[in-house]
């Protein structure tokens, strides 16, 4: 018998439930994407506001989908080629833009996997959040 949250799926697949449904629902990965390219072009609010009716359709929670817009946006605020950040750090710091997009890079690896175990685990999402 499997403990509670977890479903024998005759397969020997254990994991919680919750995991196997974020991997297998490829509108999430469609989501970031598309957030990724309109983070590098588009304002934030915008951004929002019309993407929000599309995450619903695809059953992904309000609070989920804020904490992935949020990231992915951040995410394309600091990658080339219209990264906003990119030219605001530039400007302060008196390095290229190409090195400060350089000097970036680390930081947008990191924030990806963090993007990818918020989006696939909804657990990270919504913890503390009260149902």
């Amino acid at each position: 018998m499997p403990p509670p949250g977890r479903v024998d799926d005759g397969r020997g697949d254990r994991r919680p439930l919750r995991l196997r449904r974020g991997l297998r629902q490829p509108g999430r990965r469609l989501v970031n994407i598309l957030l990724l390219f309109v983070g590098c072009v588009m304002e934030t609010s915008s951004a929002i506001l019309i993407l929000l009716p599309i995450a619903m359709e695809l059953g992904i929670e309000p609070i989920h989908f804020g904490i992935i817009v949020v990231m992915n946006l951040e995410i394309g605020m600091i990658t080339p080629p219209l990264g906003l950040n990119l030219f605001v750090a530039s400007g302060m710091s008196g390095m290229s833009v190409v090195g400060v997009a350089k000097a970036a890079l680390p930081s947008a690896l990191v924030l990806l996997a963090a993007l990818a175990l918020v989006t696939f685990v909804p657990f990270f999402a919504t913890a503390f959040v009260g149902s």
